[in-house]
Parts: C-alpha cells; structure tokens; sequence
C-alpha cells in the first residue's frame, strides 16, 4: 500500500513537474497558432519584398544613370550639329581670307603682266607716260576697293563672330538646363526607390521627366532659330558694300581706260 502511494506521489510530481518547465506555446490554442503562422509568414514576405525592392532598386539605378548619360551625350551631339560654335566660324573666315588674298595675289600678278604688255608697246613719251599714269590709277583704284572689301567684311564677319557666340551661349544653357534636368530626375527615381515606391510608380514618374526635360531642351534649340536667317541682313548688307566697292572701281577703271587709249592712240 505504502508502495502505491509512493508511486502516485511520484507520477503527480513529474505531471508538475512537466506543468512548471514546458514551454507555455505547448498549450497554445489553434487560433493562436494560425496567428503566429501567419506573422511569421508575413515576416517572410516582408523580407522578401524588401529583398526585391532592393535588387530592382540597384538595377533601376544603374540603367537610369546609364539613360542619363546617353540622354546627355546625344543632346551634345544634337546641338552641336545644329550650331556653329566660334572656332568652326574662325577657321571659316581665316579661310575664307585665305582664299580672297590667293585671288587677290593671282589679279596682281594679271595685271602687272598687262602693265608689261602695255609698256612693250610704248614707243614715244606720251605713250609712256600714259602707261605710268593708268597703272598709277589702276592701282590707286584697286587699293581703294580692296580696303572696301576688307571694311564690309570686318563689319560682316565681327558681327556674326558676335551672333554665333551668343547662339553658342544660349545652346551651352540649353544643354547644362537638360543634363541638370535629367540628373535631377534619375536622383528624384532612386530616393523614390530606395524609399518603396511602387517600382512601376517610380519608372513612370522618371519617364515622364525625361520626355519634360527633352521637349523643353527642343524648345530652347528652336526658340534661338536657325543662324542663316538670322544673319541674312548682315549677308545682304555686305553684299551690298561689295558691290558697291566694285561699282565705284568700275566706274575709275572705265575711265582711266578710255583716258589711257586717247592719249595712247594720238
């Protein structure tokens, strides 16, 4: 008997034992069950998630900066292409000035040639003397229209040297405009990012603020027009002083020649 009791008092020590040491979720209910379950599931989704937003963030970051970029660098081109910086106009009249002194150089040299012919035939003072007097003429009129020449030209070319810097100015603004724009959106899309925007919210709201930054930059190209139109009164008004210059050179000319062959032919 003493036997049985002891066993008892063994069996109900261990029950309490096992009550005061198991964990409490052991006697957890289901409800609670489904409950840590699904946090835990949660937990894990979370994680995963931000996991994505991570991975989609860097790639987004990199591609949209490398879009940037391109963006950047194509404008370059594009406004280089459609502008005439100063040193392409510089090289352009040193060689237009080039070519004009090679004219100039190659007339010296056809009417020396005709001064020589002229003075072969001369045979008595008179003839002579008119020779003397329609080359000094010649000359002096050649002068006078040439530094004429060079006059409208100065005034032709400082005036477009001037046009083409400020067009220059203006495209240099347009472009450092776009490139902040652009910068300003990509930076904008990866703090978007990196805070959880919505990925397809965030690749919108970028798009959206190229194609802004694009057609604003084609606007401020085209509001500055194209460079011909806007130096055609300086073309027409050197035209106009050249022609002029070689009106009055005609006009000297004609008359040394016929002073020239009268005194020649007496």
């Amino acid at each position: 008997m003493i036997n049985i009791k002891k066993n008892i008092a063994v069996i109900v020590g261990s029950i309490v034992f096992v009550i005061l040491v198991a964990p409490i979720g052991v006697f957890a209910t289901p409800q609670e069950d489904r409950e840590a379950l699904q946090a835990e599931r949660k937990e894990a989704q979370a994680e995963r998630q931000a996991d994505r937003q991570e991975a989609f963030c860097e790639r987004f970051a990199e591609r949209a900066q490398q879009t940037a970029e391109r963006l950047t660098e194509r404008r370059g081109h594009v406004a280089d292409r459609h502008g005439m910086n100063i040193d392409r106009w510089t090289k352009h009249k040193t060689d237009q000035l080039a070519k004009l002194e090679e004219r100039r150089a190659e007339a010296e040299k056809r009417r020396s040639d005709r001064y020589a012919q002229l003075e072969e035939r001369a045979v008595t003072d008179e003839q002579k003397q008119a020779v003397e007097d329609y080359k000094d003429t010649i000359e002096a009129a050649v002068k006078v229209r040439q530094d004429a020449v060079d006059a409208a030209l100065k005034t032709f070319f400082d005036a477009v040297a001037t046009e083409v810097k400020d067009r220059e100015g203006a495209g240099k603004s347009a472009a450092d405009t776009f490139s902040s724009a652009v910068s300003a959106a990509v930076e904008s899309a990866k703090t978007a990012c990196s805070e959880g925007s919505n990925p397809q919210t965030v690749r919108k709201t970028l798009q959206d603020a190229l194609a802004s930054a694009r057609a604003a930059f084609k606007d401020s190209r085209e509001s500055v027009g194209k460079i011909r139109e806007d130096i055609k009164p300086l073309i027409d008004a050197r035209r106009d002083a050249i022609e002029k210059a070689f009106e009055a050179f005609r006009s000297t000319a004609d008359a040394a020649r016929d002073e020239f062959k009268a005194a020649f032919d007496a």
